[in-house]
């Protein structure tokens, strides 16, 4: 039987799919063999690890099928080593009893060591064939940097959690397609202690230095992660992690309150921006913003290193020091930053380092001494001051702020200054693409 040229036609797309089938699953036969050998390859050069340095046990464990969960129990017996499958959140036992965990956020492929309760690690790194790299020197005390909750507790158990998995090859984390934004701004920490922290008095997860990627697309707007802060939306509700945002630019100078007098709660700032501006965003927006209990406390004394640090600050905010008569708190939804906020975010340089500014009082950041201190801040705008939520609790007219010069002093509230709105997202918002950066922010959703 003879075929006409529909019948060739046919023929020949069918042999076309055929072809690019055979491609595809070659392509994808390839790619796996690759990973099976690197993860060969990732072994082998541990047990020669293991033999140089007479390593007592090493595990390479796999959680990520449901129901498989891997313990090490009471590691006392000499440093054993391991390395995380997946990217994600690890939770770690204290006490034999289990009675507290605390957890980290974690790369795949990360080196952890852990002998006398004490737990390290080492981020993953490739060789020029592509290859990881495993080096069992030199690594960074975890319990004392970037574990949440319980710093400086021995580890006595090792409970590894899923939370979700998306590495490439060449250790370049992709975005999921969805995730809570506070667990995804957390376990970015461990990759980026250059541009993040968590060394105030309660470990909050914060950005840090004169420009790091923490934009965010809010009201069609850039604005930019401060932090992920454990909050209450009410006097009496339960704290939650929260993810903090200021909008990138003010907008414009204001009065903080038109009767001159340093109460948030009646404020006509405060009004204005939960008012007029609140009504203004679109309405996805205001169905993001979650009701937030503010702390309001105040201090009159901050001129020295002994009362004016930012962790000096970070306490009075929380305090209940105010002029008399004044709330310590306030519940709503749209604020204004807090000293402690511009303190926090800076990262030093290389004359004066973070270290150096966090022990320095912010009324004296404006010294040539310190200029690295403001000028690798996010926060610092050296064409305006700034408003701050707290009040001065001396002076029943004034008010904290960061003076355009870079140190934090009160500001008369009868003066106009720079407002820029801080706002907390409901615990559930999640991030669903984007990658920080001003061109492609992080998306809401």
């Amino acid at each position: 039987m003879k075929l006409n040229n529909k019948g060739f036609a046919i023929t020949g797309i069918l042999y076309t799919v055929l072809i690019m089938f055979l491609l595809l699953l070659s392509s994808l036969l390839l790619m796996l063999t690759t990973r099976i050998n690197r993860l060969i390859k990732l072994t082998d050069s541990i047990n020669k690890e293991v033999e140089n340095n007479n390593i007592i046990d090493i595990g390479n464990y796999d959680s990520t099928s449901a129901g498989n969960e891997n313990k090490i129990s009471n590691p006392i017996d000499g440093t054993k080593y391991f390395i995380t499958s997946y990217r994600g959140k690890y939770e770690f036992y204290i006490n034999d009893d289990n009675s507290k965990t605390c957890y980290s956020y974690l790369p795949e492929n990360t080196l952890l060591s852990i002998s006398g309760g004490i737990l390290k690690y080492k981020l993953p790194t490739l060789d020029e064939s592509g290859n990881y790299v495993v080096d069992t020197s030199n690594l960074t005390d975890l319990t004392d940097l970037i574990i949440f909750d319980c710093q400086n507790q021995n580890i006595n158990r090792v409970n590894f959690t899923k939370v979700y998995t998306s590495t490439t090859a060449d250790m370049k984390e992709q975005l999921p397609s969805s995730t809570i934004a506070t667990e995804y701004i957390e376990s970015l920490l461990p990759g980026n202690l250059e541009t993040m922290n968590n060394d105030d008095p309660d470990g909050n997860v914060r950005y840090m230095g004169a420009d790091p990627n923490n934009y965010v697309s809010f009201n069609n707007e850039l604005w930019r992660i401060i932090g992920v802060f454990d909050v209450k939306s009410s006097v009496n509700g339960q704290t939650e992690k929260r993810l903090k945002i200021i909008r990138d630019e003010s907008l414009g100078n204001m009065t903080w309150d038109s009767g001159n007098v340093n109460d948030w709660t009646q404020a006509s700032l405060q009004e204005y921006l939960n008012g007029e501006y609140y009504n203004s965003l679109d309405s996805t927006s205001q169905s993001l913003i979650g009701d937030t209990y503010w702390n309001l406390g105040g201090t009159a004394s901050y001129t020295s290193a002994s009362n004016g640090l930012a962790s000096h600050f970070y306490g009075y905010e929380r305090g209940t020091t105010v002029y008399s008569g004044r709330p310590t708190y306030w519940v709503g939804k749209i604020g204004l930053m807090y000293p402690s906020d511009y303190g926090y975010a800076t990262s030093g340089g290389t004359t004066t380092n973070r270290q150096s500014c966090l022990a320095k009082e912010m009324y004296s950041w404006d010294s040539s001494s310190y200029s690295d201190c403001k000028n690798n801040d996010y926060l610092y705008n050296s064409s305006s001051s700034q408003w701050a939520i707290n009040p001065d609790s001396s002076l029943s007219d004034r008010v904290f702020g960061v003076i355009a010069s870079g140190y934090v002093d009160y500001l008369s509230l009868y003066s106009s200054y720079s407002a820029s709105p801080v706002l907390y997202l409901k615990s559930t918002v999640e991030i669903a693409g984007g990658e920080g950066t001003s061109s492609s922010p992080y998306i809401l959703g």
